[in-house]
């Protein structure tokens, strides 16, 4: 569904350029739908389209869970790992979001790993739907 819709939304607007966003599980489908067209030679004139991603609160673990381990982490980094490197990405995570595994510190690591051009953003504060005390 995802990827039908962006294809739609390139080829109604050839010209503009494309960011997809998403919140929690959403951030996953958006990195889905740019991999596929990346990965798919019928599909990948539409890459030029998209400008950039926007994630709030990536979600890097599942809740509720015991301590986690490096390998359950792991399980969602690969798909943000095979972005292709012109793609341009904003990450949008609050300091007390749960499904960071503890600290933001996680996942600015994982960005410079990136071949993607990634920058985050942090929201002292923040939980997972980036709300708390100062945050406005």
């Amino acid at each position: 569904m995802h990827l039908t819709a962006a294809k739609q939304v390139c080829d109604l607007y050839p010209k503009t350029p494309l960011y997809l966003a998403g919140n929690s599980m959403g951030c996953r489908g958006a990195v889905n739908v740019v991999n596929t067209l990346a990965g798919d030679s019928t599909l990948n004139s539409v890459l030029p389209s998209f400008a950039g991603l926007i994630f709030f609160s990536y979600p890097l673990i599942k809740l509720p869970h015991p301590p986690v381990s490096a390998a359950q982490r792991d399980e969602r980094v690969p798909p943000l790992r095979e972005l292709p490197e012109h793609t341009r990405c904003l990450f949008l995570a609050g300091t007390r979001d749960p499904f960071l595994d503890k600290s933001v510190a996680v996942l600015e690591k994982l960005v410079a790993e990136m071949a993607a051009d990634g920058v985050v953003h942090v929201a002292e504060g923040a939980d997972h739907g980036l709300k708390g005390k100062g945050v406005g």
